[in-house]
């Protein structure tokens, strides 16, 4: 009788994950439609296991929005310091990334 208890238990929990997973899905699908309303171009992306990413770019601002399974939202802003017409700044970019 324990075993068939225990086996209940783990479907609810189960159960949850899915919701708690589509719960988050609606939430970005909202956003998603909210942001091509608008005509904003935006990408989807999962660079954590937990949470889905939007990468958003409108004119002078990057957007990194992440949808977390346990239903939280983080939001990075990147906003524009203006355009570098500098010769060297592509090579200095590059080069912070030198070996």
């Amino acid at each position: 009788m324990e075993g068939k208890f225990e086996r209940y238990q783990r479907v609810p929990r189960v159960k949850n994950d899915v919701l708690s997973k589509m719960v988050v899905l609606t939430r970005a699908a909202g956003f998603c439609r909210e942001l091509d309303r608008r005509h904003v171009t935006y990408e989807l992306r999962i660079v954590r296991d937990e949470a889905l990413m939007m990468s958003v770019a409108v004119p002078g601002e990057r957007w990194e929005i992440e949808f977390f399974e346990d239903g939280h939202t983080e939001l990075e802003r990147f906003v524009s310091q203006g355009v570098a017409e500098a010769p060297g700044a592509l090579a200095e970019l590059l080069a912070r990334f030198d070996e």
